[in-house]
This record gives C-alpha cells, sequence and structure tokens, in this order.
C-alpha cells in the first residue's frame, strides 16, 4: 500500500502504507507519531484510503479490517486539529513528542486541587501541556485514560479507546490566552531551584526583630530543622520599619538599616547567617520611602505623591527616569553590598493602587499603570540578574500577581494569615486561585506557616502544615522556633522539603468548606495518590472522598491515612468520615496488589515519594527491595501490608514496632543523613483446606 498525505490550515497528517500507521504535524512540527488503530492490541490493516473535500476541512478516509471487524475511521483535518470518526470502537496507539518537562494536564474544571509529582497521568487528563512553550498536545473525546510516560524513551505516549468521535491536536497560548498574561516558563535557575523552606521575622517576632532575634532563630534552625530541608532565612521589613504609620524621622531609611536593632549592620547579618549553611534573604520596598532619604530631597519631582501608609510616606513616581535610573540602582546595588542571595519585593499593589488613584501626577501619563508597572520591574530584574530568587509581595488581584508574572520566580497571593479565619480566606482560597500557575509560571507563595499555639490548636497546625507540604508551596515558618513544642516541630519536619509539585489543572477551582487534594504520584517505582481532606470550618462536618471522581483508577484499592496511622474502610470507591474542627486527613491511596507492599512511610506527608528510590518486589524470592534517604536522629517508619498468606520473615535491620492484622510498622533510626537499601523478605504460607 501507498503512503498518502492529507493537509488543511497547520495541520498534516502522515499515512505510511507498509506498517498502517500515521504522523500529525502542525505547522510543520511532528506532535504525534506512529499512531494507529488497534483492535484488541492488532493494528488495522486498510485495504483503501481515500480523499473528499469540504469547504472547512479535508478528510482522509481509511477503510479496513482486523480480527474479522470492518472499521470506517474518517481523519477529518480543520483548523482546530484532527477529528477522528470512526463506526466503530477502536484502540488510538501512538507518541507524543512530548518530553518529561511537559505535564498531563486537563483542560476541564474540578472543585479540588488536582497536583502531580513526577511524570504522572490519570483518566482525567485531556492535554500534556509544553511549559517553555505555553501549548498542549490534547486528545477530547477519548473513554478512559489517555497518555502514559515511557521511561524508556522519556516521552509520553497514546493509547485510549475512541466510541464515535474524538479531537486531536495542539492548544497554542493556553496560559497566555487563559490569565491574559504575557507568559514566561518558570526559571528553575535562580537562588532556589525549587520552592524554599525558611524563617521569617516577621510572623515571629514582629517589631521585636533584631539582629540578635534572628540569629538565635538561625542558629536553631541550623541545628534542627537544616537537616530537614530548611535553608533560608529571611529579614523582613523591619530593618528599616518600626510600626505601621508608614513614617520615620530618625535617620532610617531605604539606606540606612535601623542602627539600634541591628548595631552591625545587615552585611554583618548575612554574612553569619551565611555561616550557618543557610541562604540570606531580605524584603525590600524600593516603591517608597518612610522617610526623606537623600533621594527625596534631591529628586522631589520623583515622587509621585507625599501619603502616609502602613508601608511609607513618600511614593516614588515608577516612571520617571531619576527613580529608575538612580534610585533603583543604588538601592539594588546594596544588596549585593550586603549579601543578600533572594529578594521579596513587597508594597507592590500599593504601589499599583497610587499610581491608578494620582495618575495625573505622573511624569509620563500617558503610560498605564501596567506599563510603568512593568517597565520598573524589567529594570529591577536586569539590576538584579536572572539568577537571584525574586519573590512579589503580596497580590490579591490579578493585577497585583500577574502583571509582572514572567518577571518574578514567585508571588505571594494573599494578605497576612495569622488566625484560621485569615489563613482560609487569604491562605486557602488566594492559594486556590492562583495554583494552576504554580510551579508552571512562577512559584505560589501561600505566605507563612503559623502553628503556636496563639492562633493555632494542634489541628489547625497539622492542616497548616499539610496545606503547604501536599501542594509543594514555599515553606515559610512564621514562629520563634525554640518557642515551638516538640509535638509541633514535628509537623514542620514532615511537610518540608518541598516536593517539585506541579498543578495538573489548568483552570481555577472553586472553593468549598471542604478544600481536597489529590497528589498524584509515579516514577519508575511508585504509582499511588496522596489525598487530603482539610475541614474549613470551626465545626465538625460529615465527608466523603469519592476515588472515581478524583480520576483514582484503582480496581481494589487500599488506604492509610497519615496522621492516626490507620486503614481507612473504602466502600464502593467512597472513604466516608467526620472530619473535626479543621481537621485534616491525608489519605495515601495504593492499589492493592496482593502481595508485601509498603502503603505509608513517616518521612513526609508524601508518605514514599519524597524519599524512597528504587522499590520492586521479587516474587520468586519473595522479597521487598527499596532504597531509602534516611536523615540523622529521624525515626523513620514504614507501613507493611502483608496480604493473607505472606510472613514476615527477615526485615533487614528494621525493628517491628507494631504488627496487627495485615499491618506491620517497621523503623529504624539513622545515626547520619545516608542512603540505604532494606531487603524484607517474606515465606510464603500455604493453606490446607
Amino acid at each position: 500500500m501507498n503512503n498518502y498525505y492529507c493537509s488543511f490550515g497547520d495541520y498534516m497528517v502522515k499515512f505510511y502504507g507498509e506498517t498502517f500507521t500515521f504522523d500529525i504535524l502542525h505547522k510543520g512540527k511532528n506532535i504525534a507519531k506512529n499512531m494507529g488503530f488497534y483492535n484488541d492490541g492488532k493494528i488495522y490493516k486498510y485495504a483503501e484510503v481515500l480523499h473528499s473535500f469540504v469547504a472547512d476541512c479535508h478528510i482522509m478516509h481509511l477503510n479496513g479490517f482486523c480480527l474479522g471487524v470492518v472499521v470506517e475511521i474518517e481523519l477529518q483535518l480543520n483548523n482546530y486539529g484532527v477529528k477522528v470518526v470512526t463506526n466503530t470502537p477502536v484502540e488510538l496507539c501512538g507518541t507524543t513528542l512530548m518530553n518529561d518537562k511537559c505535564y498531563a494536564m486537563s483542560t476541564e474544571e474540578h472543585n479540588f486541587i488536582r497536583c502531580g509529582y513526577g511524570s504522572v497521568c490519570t483518566s482525567l487528563d485531556n492535554m500534556i501541556f509544553d511549559v517553555e512553550n505555553d501549548c498542549g498536545f490534547f486528545i477530547n473525546g477519548a473513554l478512559g485514560k489517555r497518555f502514559s510516560f515511557n521511561y524508556e524513551t522519556s516521552l509520553y505516549e497514546i493509547k485510549t479507546t475512541i466510541q464515535k468521535v474524538a479531537d486531536i491536536g495542539v492548544l497554542e497560548d493556553v496560559y497566555a490566552n487563559k490569565y491574559k498574561i504575557d507568559y514566561a516558563p518558570i526559571n528553575k535557575g535562580v537562588t532556589f531551584k525549587k520552592p524554599p523552606v525558611g524563617w521569617m521575622t516577621w510572623y515571629s517576632v514582629m517589631f521585636d526583630a533584631s539582629e540578635k532575634t534572628v540569629l538565635e532563630n538561625t542558629k536553631w534552625m541550623a541545628e534542627n530543622l537544616k537537616k530537614y530541608g530548611a535553608e533560608t532565612i529571611w529579614v523582613d521589613w523591619e530593618w528599616y520599619h518600626k510600626d505601621k504609620t508608614g513614617i520615620r524621622e530618625d535617620g532610617c531609611d531605604t539606606f540606612n538599616p535601623d542602627g539600634e536593632k541591628y548595631p552591625n549592620g545587615l552585611k554583618y547579618l548575612s554574612d553569619e547567617i551565611r555561616k550557618y549553611g543557610l541562604i540570606p534573604s531580605l524584603w525590600i520596598g524600593y516603591t517608597n520611602d518612610p522617610a526623606e532619604n537623600e533621594f527625596v530631597k534631591k529628586h522631589h519631582d520623583a515622587v509621585l505623591v507625599q501619603e502616609p501608609s502602613w508601608c511609607g510616606q513618600y511614593f516614588f513616581d515608577i516612571s520617571h527616569p531619576a527613580y529608575l535610573n538612580e534610585f533603583l540602582p543604588k538601592a539594588l546595588a546594596q544588596i549585593d553590598e550586603w549579601g543578600y542571595e533572594a529578594i521579596k519585593y513587597d508594597t507592590l499593589p500599593i504601589c499599583i493602587h497610587m499610581h491608578e488613584k494620582y495618575h495625573k501626577n505622573m511624569y509620563n501619563p500617558e503610560l498605564t499603570t501596567k506599563e510603568a508597572f512593568r517597565g520598573m520591574i524589567a529594570k529591577t530584574r536586569e539590576i538584579l540578574g536572572n539568577d537571584r530568587y525574586l519573590l512579589s509581595c503580596c497580590g490579591l488581584y490579578d493585577s497585583d500577581v500577574l502583571w509582572a508574572c514572567d518577571m518574578f520566580d514567585a508571588a505571594r497571593v494573599g494578605n497576612d494569615i495569622f488566625n484560621w479565619k485569615e489563613f482560609v480566606k487569604e491562605g486557602i482560597g488566594q492559594v486556590a486561585r492562583y495554583y494552576p500557575l504554580h510551579n508552571v509560571v512562577f512559584y505560589n507563595d501561600p505566605d507563612n506557616v503559623i502553628i503556636r499555639e496563639k492562633y493555632s490548636n494542634m489541628e489547625q497546625a497539622k492542616s497548616r502544615t499539610a496545606f503547604v507540604g501536599m501542594l509543594g508551596l514555599p515553606v515559610t515558618l512564621g514562629d520563634n522556633l525554640s518557642e515551638l513544642p516538640e509535638e509541633r516541630v514535628e509537623l514542620l519536619k514532615r511537610c518540608i522539603p518541598v516536593l517539585d509539585i506541579h498543578p495538573m489543572d489548568v483552570s481555577r477551582i472553586n472553593m468549598a468548606d471542604t478544600f481536597i487534594t489529590n497528589l498524584a504520584v509515579e516514577n519508575k517505582f511508585l504509582n499511588y495518590n496522596v489525598v487530603s481532606i482539610l475541614n474549613c470550618k470551626e465545626e465538625s462536618v460529615d465527608a466523603e472522598i469519592s476515588l472515581a471522581e478524583l480520576g483514582i483508577d484503582c480496581k481494589n484499592p487500599l488506604a492509610f491515612e497519615y496522621f492516626s496511622l490507620s486503614v481507612a474502610e473504602i466502600k464502593d470507591g467512597i472513604i466516608k468520615m467526620v472530619l473535626n474542627p479543621c481537621e485534616t486527613k491525608v489519605f495515601a491511596i495504593h492499589e492493592n496488589r496482593g502481595v508485601p507492599q509498603i502503603i505509608s512511610t513517616s518521612r513526609h506527608l508524601s508518605q514514599g515519594a519524597l524519599e524512597m528510590e528504587n522499590m520492586c518486589w521479587n516474587d520468586v524470592d519473595k522479597v521487598l527491595k527499596f532504597t531509602v534517604d534516611l536523615v540523622e536522629g529521624d525515626d523513620y517508619t514504614i507501613t507493611l501490608n502483608i496480604p493473607r498468606g505472606y510472613k514476615l520473615f527477615e526485615h533487614s535491620g528494621l525493628e517491628i514496632c507494631k504488627s496487627e492484622g495485615n499491618i506491620a510498622r517497621l523503623s529504624v533510626t539513622a545515626g547520619e543523613n545516608t542512603k540505604k537499601t532494606f531487603e524484607i523478605k517474606f515465606k510464603r504460607l500455604v493453606y490446607r483446606l
């Protein structure tokens, strides 16, 4: 059989007669290859390939047969892609040209957050998204799971069923169009290669921040949390603010830190932080000043307005040449002089609002506020360079968060979250609003994790740590660390370091009283889900988790709850429960494979994803082998499901701490941070009737 060709607009199909497969091209670029239609794993062969033409598409007709079934398939090429029309259900198999830097995602809306760790695909995903180029390869209308990842080729493959009609094509400018942004992919070449973990002054000690309190918490974090993944210290706005009046008349300003609180200066402080092996990070608010500094005295025409607010009284005109070419370079240069490697740029929303309110005062009022704002951030990025972590703070609206999102590495997306109501509204609500952009355009920063008793009871503390740990968000510690009870410090250890988790939905979710996160985990050795359900209300609620709605396709599911250390009942694919006020439950959900398997670990809320490597079951020798990263002094525990017919025989240096029914818990304490391989041996029992 000959080769055939069909095209319309930007799409082309090349059909190969020898193999009965075809490639799909978009704008001359191959997007799917070795595509074929199958019946029970056997490819359809075609007696003839015909063409027809209508006004809005060109059609390739495939008339074939396989295993006694005659099929008529049309490949209708139009401006939107390739529509597949078939007279009988067929299997579609092939390979995309999308690699492991791409994410499987859904363009549909859900009322829960879907996220992934690794090259994971689920039955809800209809697109493989190319982060670098803001485009996706989609299949709409097919049944069940559409994509899977091939770890040998590092490409996403297609294997799905088309009942009658399906659409295949490329969606361009996915985020640029959805969120009306200047799109740029997240830059992983900055100070932090993944969302950072660190301590911050403001929430912890507020205006009592000083050189002394910073170094006390630096020392404590280095000794207690660094080995778990803590890495940075944030010196917040108190370095030149004494209160919320926005006024200073004591010589302290943008260029002159508070000498009483920081007697040795900010360079000394950064040098001391670095001695502990941590990264010094600094708050700036360079759109205004609480004092009439030297620049204001020299260039009063570069002041947009003098109006006291929480952060300052002299608001700069960000379109003024003197501000852009004199103030910014000088102010930003001192960050290098002082030795700070990451920046939290605050006062940006109020800057935007002031320029809207006093637009006529601008040096160039012909510029829109957005144009002036982007120009200022572009100048900032030019001066700081592309390798320094730059966090925008804080944003409540799309203007604050998205206008310059292509130039920031992270965005704090809400107001302060001290009490529970603030956490629900400004933390959960705002994170949910912007989560689709997390780890795609920037890191979605929920602000500080505050777990001291003044603001969080124990259930609320668990929920706050689980919230950030499940979503892969930056973790900023907002308590005076040495004052935290050990059981609360334990919660911090279990949500860090931050996993490289990405969103699996393009659309924002609708908030509810119970907030569900479905984290899908997949690599060469692991394939399971971690589902958390958080009660936002300060009263008990009845709740349930439907595995089918979450796209969890386990035939024989097994669920283990992290905090209660218990197996959950699953009935008809649903887990029902009562959630206490503000409580979170975290379930690891596995396919019960009928052999001994690890269903949970203690190291991290993800229950294995962080630390576990090379896990495999040898059915001949009845050995479960795995490698884990252990933390010095940490009691590491694995939970095993041991089906009927198997008995634990040798446990490779692990100590049995509990064994009840099918569940056994084994633990080990490492003397140092190390990678270790374990082999657990089992005996197969024979039951006689």
